[in-house]
């Protein structure tokens, strides 16, 4: 199978940095609004929509390269993405793919560091106003 038979992952990417840019902008207003607990429901889209673009990038793959899955691949992929994402992609591509599994798993893991960033800035801008 060639590369170019894989799926792009142009949406990964576009969600990701969507998800991610949110997270810092969220993570500053949450440090802003100090009064008021930030509500929750941002923090799970932020969160989880890298890793549901990852996990049907996943499925996509999967399908592309006729690999024989069970039928919930899917949920599995999303309930054990830290083990299952590398092996998918170690074992379709071989061992010289580890900087794509890498890339996948950082992308599911970047909104987390995005709303972290932007609530140490959004602190830090808050002291020094001070």
């Amino acid at each position: 199978m060639s590369h170019r038979d894989s799926p792009s992952l142009r949406r990964v990417a576009i969600t990701t940095a969507v998800c991610s840019a949110f997270g810092v902008f969220y993570g500053l207003a949450s440090v802003q609004r100090s009064a008021a607990e930030p509500s929750a429901l941002v923090y799970v889209v932020v969160a989880l929509g890298p890793l549901v673009s990852v996990v049907l990038w996943t499925q996509n793959d999967a399908r592309a390269r006729r690999m024989a899955t069970v039928q919930d691949w899917g949920l599995f992929v999303y309930l054990l993405w830290p083990i299952l994402v590398p092996w998918h992609i170690v074992q379709t591509r071989g061992r010289g793919a580890w900087p794509l599994a890498l890339r996948l798993c950082g992308a599911i893991v970047a909104p987390f560091a995005a709303i972290i960033i932007g609530v140490v800035i959004g602190a830090v801008l808050r002291a020094l106003a001070r």
